[in-house]
């Protein structure tokens, strides 16, 4: 690490490694601040990021310019096993790529690919989230399925990875969407505990990629009692994630899913302190960690339409969060068609909500950025050559001002009904 004399910014010296210590997310030893959207479609029977069908005018770049200039840094990118397990075999559905014409003959993932390159170039890291298992039903309580087994799952992970691991820019993985019903953590029951099958994919993917040092992501479970699909952290105190390594260990990241009214009607949103009351909800479901442990907590989904009682609940769990030092974040989501939350765009996929984008740069004022400086070749012989144009070193810049606003916005007054979503109705009940 070394002072780029030029721009007086921090050199990082490549390769990066992240980690997960002091209740933060840091790169190569220094603090990443995560400010971070969801951007779902891979996980849908569409097999594509939405937003891109005829009849729109942006293109996967344009919308990438866009939260770029928004000083969003990171994207968690929603896919299925089942998409994963044939990523160069499977197409779009036809149509949803009209609006681009340079994705018209690619596959489902060289578009994914493509995607992450592209946001590569403008300093955007992405999640890779494992939200479905097969995109023509909803997500799965458990990790695994009758039609899709551990071993399949640990597959798709090798595909994944084998695929993505040597794009500086991916650096985490959520290893498990939302994980609910018989869900347990530290039950030691083979067939539902989520604690110890996170463990095993943990090693799984540290053994047979030892070249990717990116960060894992692990939901809470449900277990009922207001709490969200993978928002129940309880058990982690007496029963925190161990892989049986400290380096290892240093890499998990909890990442807890919250949302308001607009989703579920919890029994705590009718209570007449409301919305008052909600820290003290927070706390005993997933907040304590950060008094309890050193490891991160990054929350990956909270959002909602912000209107009316959803607002109230919004401003303040960006308080809580601001508050808590828990700002690392991913917000559900950048796609209007999101039934039950709606997005940062609204329907017309051009137009952005102002209200919502307040909140976010209130919630994470300093997004981290990161780019690369220059590149190297890979070795041509010897251990872990890939022939592969890697970045060398990274231009690292921490708390860098969010721009003014040029581009099109809405005040909250003018956003709209969602246009509706494959599974959204019911991905969180």
């Amino acid at each position: 690490m070394s002072l780029d004399n030029a721009t007086g910014l921090t050199a990082l010296k490549g390769p990066l490694t992240w980690t997960s210590e002091r209740r933060m997310v840091l790169v190569n030893n220094r603090q990443f601040r995560i400010k971070g959207i969801n951007w779902f479609g891979f996980e849908t029977p569409d097999n594509c990021v939405h937003g891109l069908w005829g009849g729109l005018s942006k293109t996967l770049t344009d919308y990438l310019d866009l939260l770029a200039f928004h000083s969003f840094n990171a994207i968690r990118l929603p896919f299925s096993v089942k998409l994963a397990l044939a990523l160069d075999t499977t197409y779009p559905e036809p149509g949803f790529v009209q609006a681009d014409a340079s994705l018209s003959s690619l596959t489902s993932g060289q578009i994914m690919e493509k995607l992450v390159e592209e946001a590569g170039k403008r300093g955007m890291m992405v999640m890779l989230d494992q939200h479905r298992l097969d995109p023509d039903r909803g997500i799965s309580d458990l990790w695994y399925d009758e039609g899709y087994e551990e071993p399949v799952i640990l597959r798709s992970w090798d595909i994944m990875l084998a695929r993505f691991k040597t794009h500086w820019n991916v650096f985490a993985l959520d290893l498990k969407n939302e994980p609910h019903g018989p869900c347990s953590w530290g039950s030691g029951e083979a067939l539902t505990d989520w604690k110890a099958a996170s463990e095993r994919i943990i090693r799984h993917i540290a053994a047979a990629h030892p070249d990717f040092r990116g960060l894992f992501f692990v939901s809470g479970i449900w277990g009922g009692g207001g709490h969200w699909w993978g928002g129940n952290f309880r058990r982690v105190r007496e029963h925190p994630v161990d892989v049986g390594s400290t380096g290892l260990n240093r890499r998990v990241v909890y990442t807890p899913h919250v949302y308001g009214p607009d989703v579920f009607p919890q029994s705590y949103f009718s209570s007449w302190s409301f919305p008052d009351n909600l820290p003290a909800v927070w706390d005993l479901h997933w907040g304590f960690l950060s008094g309890v442990l050193e490891t991160a907590v990054v929350v990956s989904e909270w959002g909602g339409f912000c209107r009316g009682k959803d607002a109230k609940w919004q401003e303040r769990i960006a308080r809580y969060l601001r508050e808590k030092g828990m700002a690392d974040n991913f917000y559900w989501c950048l796609n209007p068609n999101s039934g039950d939350t709606g997005g940062i765009l609204l329907d017309d996929w051009s137009t952005m909500h102002e209200q919502k984008l307040k909140l976010l740069r209130d919630v994470q004022p300093e997004p981290s950025r990161l780019l690369p400086l220059g590149t190297r070749k890979a070795p041509e012989r010897g251990a872990g050559a890939s022939g592969r144009s890697e970045a060398a070193d990274y231009r690292y810049e921490l708390g860098v001002p969010t721009p003014a606003f040029s581009l099109k916005t809405s005040p909250a007054s003018q956003t709209s009904g969602c246009c509706g979503c494959f599974g959204q109705e019911a991905r969180r009940r």
